[in-house]
């Protein structure tokens, strides 16, 4: 038996997937946890808590450290064994690669710091390892995920399909089906 988690790590919509493989590997025995600014989404509806971010007053270093200690947090709370973290995305088109690092080096930190161990898997590997193809798009996670767990993550908290959240969501699980 482990506690383990997924994380698909972001500056705007951080997600993660956290389950006890003691259990049977279904929708409701995973805690999803996500950090997002879309007011109409927030709450927690069942396992899927989804909370505003705390205002940073436009300080990166500020903001990559509330983001990290929301995740620990969550990981600390859970007694997570080991966590499963997307690497760096280095084909980001918002042009903000240097930042992404910097974010999840904090994270990184800060899991080291309180114990955690952690892998970091490659993008395409997650991707081909849930969905088949190492550059699947996000529709194609999502339909993935709702084929597995039979659940649409987006009706749940009256998202839209495909988009963030949902997709930040499927990823967090995928990612944590690295770590089993």
């Amino acid at each position: 038996m482990m506690i383990l988690a997924g994380i698909d790590y972001s500056m705007t919509s951080p997600a993660i997937c956290i389950y006890d493989s003691s259990k049977p590997l279904t929708f409701e025995n995973l805690f999803f946890y996500n950090r997002n600014d879309i007011k109409k989404v927030q709450g927690v509806k069942g396992n899927v808590h989804i909370e505003p971010h705390e205002a940073w007053d436009k300080i990166p270093e500020l903001r990559y450290r509330q983001i990290a200690a929301w995740a620990v947090d969550k990981l600390v709370k859970h007694k997570v064994d080991l966590v499963s973290l997307e690497g760096y995305s280095m084909g980001s088109s918002s042009g903000l690669v240097f930042n992404i690092a910097e974010n999840t080096s904090v994270l990184k930190q800060m899991m080291f710091d309180k114990g955690l161990k952690f892998v970091s898997n490659s993008p395409s590997s997650v991707k081909k390892n849930f969905q088949g193809k190492g550059n699947a798009k996000k529709d194609q996670m999502c339909e993935e995920f709702y084929k597995r767990l039979g659940v649409k993550p987006f009706e749940i908290f009256g998202g839209k399909q495909y988009d963030a959240p949902e997709n930040d969501l499927v990823d967090s699980f995928a990612n944590m089906l690295m770590g089993m």
